[in-house]
């Protein structure tokens, strides 16, 4: 028979989280008096109690993964520490582990959650071993392993709560980590992949929760997950999430102590530079004067009038959020409205991801007839539209060269500039030539322009193969003034501003008409201005995508865009002379 400590533990663990919080837990209140007072949740906290509320009462036990994007101080950390603690005060043998981003965070989460144990009914607080370090272990300190179990010499719950910071990149490695809190991800630096991947790899599969939370920073490593989180892709037919996060976006708004009382000012109907439009605003939203009040005073003293600024640390959607620390080359409003277009498109529209199988002839040149697009779920090729019969295409190449892990390519439809399809990946140079050579006879033996500046290989093997329609520059002797000509694109000083200018343009006024790919369209967010004012992907990012559509749009000014014009010149064509229409008129 249960004993009175075990039925009064049994009740608790039956009660919702809110009435336990409230009934158990005390917090200091963020007035600035510090008082201790119960932990009463707010409604932002009660998005996350209710997803762990329904979670719990599921069938399906696989572990639940949630991302928060959220505001300032809306008390997630606080949140999930008490979930935590009030499973492992009715739990045997479990691991809780909170990260945070320096050792100052890690101390305080430390003491609020030392702050929850203090003021559990001291009937029913299990006990507790002193640790070296921050945390907390739920265990007997005076029991003895060698003696027999019993009520003198009980092991006490055996379970932990420990709180590490980022730095300790392998802090998952000696642990099994059955509830992992993840806090302020987006301020964590250092080796974030493999600190990472030490510490989802110690999370089971089932009965576990991980919770990673944060404040936007930029575009980072938290922005790739939560983007992740919020993705769709085809399989098997089927409109699928890329992962199973469940994304939960908190505004500033939600939080009804952002208010101030209003002073009467004029709201701003257009895009103000410091306000923005706040009559949009407040319609959009359901603001009341109040909390534009609140908006001014925080632009104004806490973010030293800088809009971006407060999108960052107090953002109304997710979208704005996320600011780049350079000046965004392309224009972010198209490139956000057209995202959201996409989504809602790729709803009703498949596309077909997979990659091209192939033989090859006994004089090791790939037999055309054989060339064959496999459909694969882990495929590199993203095909948005099959090629139509006589059209000239354009493909635009990126080799993985300096300051770049992928190999990308875009093939672009030479009568209304439309992405056809998308190659992106990591694959050998050898891999990527052949594949190209796929999608280049695929789609009407197009134009290849491949950036030759790091990795010749794929140009030489192209010409090996004996692929037709190479993209060629002329470069001058200038010992014998003659005219040499060369394959592939050279990115210099010259052509670099020429082709990023043109792409500028392509997306400033034909975007919604011709970019169908919504990872090149995330890429160009994070392309930007320098202080030296040269465009470049920002720190820790990637610009394969787009400057491999910056070589095609360029280079179909070279080639043939009329449909009657190509099966004509394939008719006349000479196979031992190169397409006429690839040529450059920028010399190296």
């Amino acid at each position: 028979m249960a004993n009175l400590k075990e039925l009064f533990l049994l009740k608790r663990e039956r009660e919702t989280y809110k009435i336990y919080f409230k009934k158990y837990f005390k917090i200091k209140d963020r007035d600035g008096e510090q008082k201790i007072i119960p932990f009463v949740t707010n409604p932002s906290q009660d998005k996350l109690i209710n997803i762990v509320q329904e979670w719990d009462k599921g069938k399906d036990k696989r572990t639940l993964f949630v991302i928060i994007l959220k505001a300032r101080k809306e008390g997630f950390s606080t949140c999930t520490e008490a979930i935590f603690l009030k499973k492992l005060l009715h739990e045997k043998n479990k691991v809780a582990m909170i990260v945070s981003y320096d050792d100052k965070s890690a101390t305080y989460i430390n003491s609020m959650a030392d702050l929850l144990y203090q003021h559990l009914p001291v009937e029913a607080k299990p006990e507790r071993r002193l640790s070296r370090g921050n945390g907390i272990i739920l265990e007997n300190p005076k029991y003895d392993p060698n003696l027999p179990t019993s009520e003198t010499n009980d092991p006490g719950l055996q379970s932990s709560f420990f709180v590490e910071t980022a730095n300790n990149v392998h802090a998952g490695s000696a642990f099994t980590i059955n509830y992992l809190h993840i806090s302020e991800y987006g301020k964590c630096t250092g080796d974030v992949k493999t600190m990472m991947a030490s510490l989802l790899n110690a999370v089971p599969t089932t009965n576990s929760i991980v919770i990673i939370e944060s404040t936007a920073e930029g575009y980072n490593h938290f922005k790739d997950l939560w983007d992740s989180s919020v993705a769709y892709v085809m399989k098997n037919g089927k409109r699928t999430k890329k992962n199973a996060y469940i994304a939960l976006f908190i505004a500033w708004f939600e939080d009804k102590g952002y208010v101030l009382p209003y002073t009467g000012f004029k709201l701003t109907d257009y895009e103000d530079p410091i306000y923005g439009n706040e009559v949009v605003l407040k319609k959009l939203h359901n603001l009341s004067n109040d909390q534009l009040e609140w908006r001014r005073f925080h632009i104004d003293n806490k973010c030293e009038g800088d809009l971006d600024i407060f999108h960052q640390e107090m953002p109304s959607t997710a979208k704005e959020a996320f600011i780049a620390t350079g000046k965004s080359v392309f224009n972010k409003k198209l490139l956000d409205d057209r995202i959201e277009t996409l989504k809602k498109y790729y709803e009703t529209h498949e596309t077909r991801l997979g990659r091209f199988e192939f033989k090859f002839n006994k004089d090791k040149s790939i037999d055309d007839t054989s060339i064959t697009f496999i459909d694969d779920e882990n495929g590199y090729i993203t095909i948005y539209t099959e090629p139509q019969k006589g059209y000239p295409y354009v493909i635009g190449g990126d080799t993985a060269g300096e300051g770049s892990d992928y190999f990308a390519a875009h093939v672009v439809n030479n009568v209304d500039g439309k992405q056809s399809a998308v190659l992106h990946t990591h694959m050998g140079s050898d891999i990527f030539a052949y594949q190209m050579y796929c999608l280049g006879k695929y789609y009407n033996n197009a134009l290849i322009a491949i950036e030759m500046n790091f990795d010749y290989t794929p140009n030489d093997i192209l010409d090996k193969l004996n692929y037709w329609n190479l993209y060629r520059r002329e470069r001058i002797d200038t010992m014998f003034e003659e005219t040499e000509k060369k394959y592939g694109f050279r990115t210099t000083s010259i052509t670099r501003p020429v082709i990023i200018n043109n792409l500028i343009t392509v997306v400033r006024e034909t975007i919604n008409d011709v970019i169908y790919d919504i990872e090149t369209l995330n890429e160009m967010f994070t392309f930007v201005y320098n202080k030296a004012r040269k465009p470049i992907a920002e720190s820790g990012k990637h610009d394969d995508l787009v400057i491999s559509a910056a070589i095609a749009y360029y280079c179909r000014n070279q080639m043939i865009t009329d449909v009657e014009e190509l099966e004509q010149e394939q008719e006349e064509y000479d196979e031992d002379d190169i397409n006429p229409n690839a040529k450059n008129w920028m010399a190296d």
